[in-house]
């Protein structure tokens, strides 16, 4: 499929709520945004997080010899929220 050549200032990939936020913002004042996204077939981060702070729920295996730091890390994280 052809796209019609356009000119952008800003290219935010991600259309979940930060891409959006920041392309609403940007485009507030005054920049030509694009916002690339993978639509369905990649869900958003903020489906996955939702914004949560909870090490031990987003830690696992698959994370491999990053799973402890990145515990540590969300541990120290939560404890800093108020």
């Amino acid at each position: 499929m052809d796209m019609p050549s356009r000119v952008f200032d800003i290219a935010i990939i991600g259309g979940g709520v930060i891409g959006l936020t920041l392309a609403r913002e940007l485009g507030g004042r005054g920049a030509k945004v694009a916002v690339i996204d993978a639509g369905a077939a990649v869900p958003q981060a903020t489906v996955a997080a939702a914004g949560m702070l909870a090490p031990s729920f987003e830690t696992c295996a698959a994370f491999g010899g990053l799973a402890e730091p990145l515990y540590r890390l969300g541990a120290r994280s939560l404890a800093m929220w108020r």
